[in-house]
């Protein structure tokens, strides 16, 4: 068969924030169907999946269901198994509808949705050379009309959306008091998605004596259908909120760092840390950066084996903080357990048991 000579406009749009361009398809194509934010349409499936008690939101039974609820009409099996989506975009489609297109990779399978509105075919990919399956059809005739926002998305990002995270970045290190040598903030389009990277550099504090570097990006998708001035308030509601997220989740580190220098100073000078001495595959990383900062100068053995199993599939074994009257030079605590959980809930029991303020330590070297 001669491939189909692609014709059909492709509007790259991608309404998830995170970035992703697959396995979120029927997200993004109910959204912009709907003119419906991406959160609330993945709320919608999530609900869904379990009212009718299904293992996935992505399913069939569950999707065509938000779709009919939302005011889409029936699933429609498509016959022809050999047009392609960019046909079905030129020849098929009603400008005065919506489609929810099912379609895939090969004839008769499907593996992809995507919108097509006002002919035009709507997704993060060019989709356009997959193969039709069946679709939806929304009522287009109430729906908000596509505006020429995507021309102004520049100057939203660099007169709104990159001064927003800039200042909330410099309001969050002044009210914790950091010292900052740096910030800098870049900003940038993507289709429809207005994206910024910050990169900041905090200086040595009375128990971290290096520099930090920090770096974080923020994805805010524009709707196609927003007019100027809604677009510069959503970008300025985000971008707020999401700058916080982001500091906040530094400040977190901040603190894990800092707890852990100050046990590495308390911890004895023949001591070294776990990663020094021993080799960490990718599991043993996912595990050691999810403990606590207070005892990652302390750990001197790991071993994970078939996680769930035994009762020591997760063994841990440290330093004793120095507060604990079972210290001693080369004594060690082991923990054991089943899952990763067991452990941290040990730790837990044991920090809260022993630890006392730390300017009461009295190293007992």
């Amino acid at each position: 068969m001669a491939k189909y000579v692609e014709a059909a406009e492709l509007m790259r749009y991608n309404a998830n924030s995170s970035g992703r361009s697959t396995g979120d398809c029927v997200k993004r194509s109910i959204s912009l169907a709907f003119d419906a934010p991406y959160s609330q349409v993945a709320k919608l499936l999530n609900d869904k999946m379990h009212e009718l008690g299904y293992p996935a939101w992505n399913i069939q039974q569950v999707f065509g269901k938000v779709i009919t609820d939302l005011g889409g009409g029936k699933y429609h099996k498509f016959d022809d198994e050999l047009v392609l989506v960019d046909e079905f975009a030129d020849h098929y489609a009603d400008p005065n509808y919506i489609y929810l297109v099912l379609c895939g990779s090969k004839p008769g399978k499907t593996s992809h949705m995507v919108c097509i509105r006002d002919n035009k075919v709507w997704d993060s990919w060019d989709s356009r050379d997959q193969f039709v399956t069946g679709y939806y059809v929304v009522d287009g005739s109430n729906a908000k009309q596509v505006t020429d926002i995507q021309s102004k998305l520049t100057d939203i990002a660099e007169n709104y959306m990159q001064k927003v995270v800039r200042d909330q970045t410099r309001a969050y290190i002044d009210k914790r008091n950091w010292k900052c040598s740096m910030i800098q903030v870049e900003s940038r389009i993507a289709d429809y998605t207005l994206k910024t990277e910050t990169n900041l550099t905090l200086s040595p504090t009375d128990w971290i004596d290096k520099r930090r570097f920090y770096s974080f990006q923020i994805a805010i998708p524009i709707e196609p259908t927003m007019t100027e001035e809604e677009a510069i308030k959503h970008v300025t509601k985000m971008a707020k909120i999401r700058t916080y997220d982001r500091m906040y989740a530094i400040q977190e580190q901040e603190k894990k760092l800092e707890e852990s220098e100050k046990v590495a100073k308390a911890a004895p000078e023949s001591s070294s840390r776990y990663e020094d001495t021993h080799y960490v595959g990718p599991r043993e990383r996912k595990f050691l950066n999810s403990l606590p900062g207070w005892v990652q100068p302390l750990i001197t053995y790991l071993f994970i084996d078939q996680p769930g199993q035994y009762q020591d599939s997760y063994s841990l074994r440290i330093h004793p903080l120095p507060s604990d009257p079972r210290r001693g030079y080369n004594d060690k605590i082991t923990f054991e357990g089943y899952q990763a959980k067991d452990i941290k809930q040990a730790l837990d029991h044991y920090k809260e048991t022993f630890e006392v303020p730390w300017d009461d330590y009295e190293p007992w070297w």
